[in-house]
């Protein structure tokens, strides 16, 4: 069977009892942890040949951004903020290449069924858990004939090659964090695997006699979410401990100290790989609207992006004049038209088939393919922040 045509039948079965599909899916989801998500009752799915053409591009997209790095290190052209007590360590972990640890990299197909990466997400395991549980709330609805591979399972043999002799590993995420049941989620699997795995927020350790603690317990590896939410102005405090151990050697920390300049988007204009957009800074003129995406180097989420051809001649000068204004580095990205797909979504306590953009995500964990997923929405825009749907990828066996 083609991935299309399974696509086909499945949603036909959706659809043949939507408002009992819905229910079983939102059944799942709320078993799952993941009632946040929006619900999109159909996977993607992709032949084994597709599967390995995504790989192979995933692998040389990341050596690629090794490269770029090393060559960053030398020349530190771009102005990516570091705080300061990491500062060498970034430097030198970029420079022999060893600053990506787990890494997403975002691309969609285009219309000749090529490949274009739009962003590389670094040292975050966002999405993680959300994709297992969305695979948990389809495997309710019957997914048959396909297989996946669990994103989440291969960031555990990341971390924990060998679950018994792992010690305690602590997820550290602030509290208010959006996606904090995304992570929850991924400890539930690190648990279920043999691995002592808690999530706890950064105010909860400390720093004493050349250990990093939770409570009475000495912390064996730290999996950090974003940096730059731990040290943001409001809760650096509240990270001291960690940091202090990171900076002292006396705690493994995955994700590297270098995937902080990895995650800044400017650095994709070095990237010199096959299926990868024009990138540069915007300049001192307006650029042409229908060419273009503008973004933050050091954006999240989706938000702060401008989609040149989706809004108007006002909104797009708007747009350029508040981003030279903000402080911040911003850059323009080709744009590039995602495939699109009809999929089933809540029409109250019923379906309904709605367009939505898809963009994939590849992992890499160290030197291992990490497996996919993808993100819907029917805003050209495609997050989950903004109301975007996950769903797993699966392959036709």
């Amino acid at each position: 069977m083609t991935p299309a045509a399974w696509r086909e039948a499945f949603i036909a079965q959706v659809m043949a009892a939507p408002s009992a599909s819905l229910a079983a899916f939102r059944e799942g989801l709320a078993a799952e942890g993941a009632s946040a998500l929006h619900p999109v009752l159909c996977p993607m799915v992709i032949d084994l040949a597709f599967h390995g053409r995504i790989e192979a591009a995933v692998r040389e997209w990341h050596l690629g951004m090794h490269t770029v790095l090393a060559s960053w290190a030398d020349d530190q052209l771009e102005p990516i903020a570091v705080p300061a007590e990491l500062r060498s360590r970034v430097v030198n972990e970029a420079r022999e290449r060893r600053a990506l640890g787990s890494t997403r990299y975002d691309f969609i197909v285009k219309d000749d069924g090529e490949l274009a990466l739009i962003e590389c997400q670094a040292g975050d395991p966002s999405g993680m858990g959300v994709e297992e549980a969305s695979a948990g709330a389809f495997a309710r609805l019957g997914v048959e004939g396909v297989q996946r591979s669990s994103v989440a399972s291969s960031m555990r043999r990341f971390v924990a090659e060998h679950p018994s002799r792992a010690g305690l590993v602590v997820f550290v995420i602030h509290r208010e964090a959006f996606l904090e049941w995304d992570v929850a989620r991924l400890v539930k699997v690190f648990r279920a695997e043999g691995v002592e795995a808690v999530m706890a927020d950064p105010s909860e350790l400390s720093f004493r006699d050349g250990r990093l603690w939770l409570g009475a317990r000495t912390v064996d590896t730290v999996v950090r979410d974003s940096l730059e939410d731990l040290l943001a102005p409001e809760r650096v405090e509240a990270s001291r401990a960690f940091l202090a151990a990171w900076v002292n050697d006396a705690v493994r920390v995955v994700n590297p100290a270098g995937s902080i300049v990895a995650d800044h988007k400017v650095l994709l204009g070095r990237l010199k790989t096959r299926g990868v957009p024009e990138t540069r800074a915007p300049g001192d003129e307006l650029p042409e609207r229908a060419r273009w995406v503008l973004k933050p180097s050091d954006g999240f989420g989706g938000f702060d992006v401008t989609i040149g051809p989706a809004v108007s001649d006002a909104q797009w000068a708007e747009a350029i004049v508040a981003a030279r204004r903000s402080g911040r580095t911003f850059l323009l990205q080709s744009f590039l038209r995602a495939e699109t797909h009809a999929l089933p979504v809540p029409r109250g306590d019923s379906l309904e088939l709605r367009r939505h953009h898809v963009v994939y995500s590849g992992w890499m964990h160290g030197d291992r393919f990490g497996g996919l997923f993808a993100r819907v929405h029917e805003k050209p825009v495609v997050n989950v922040h903004q109301g975007g749907g996950l769903v797993p990828v699966y392959t036709v066996e």
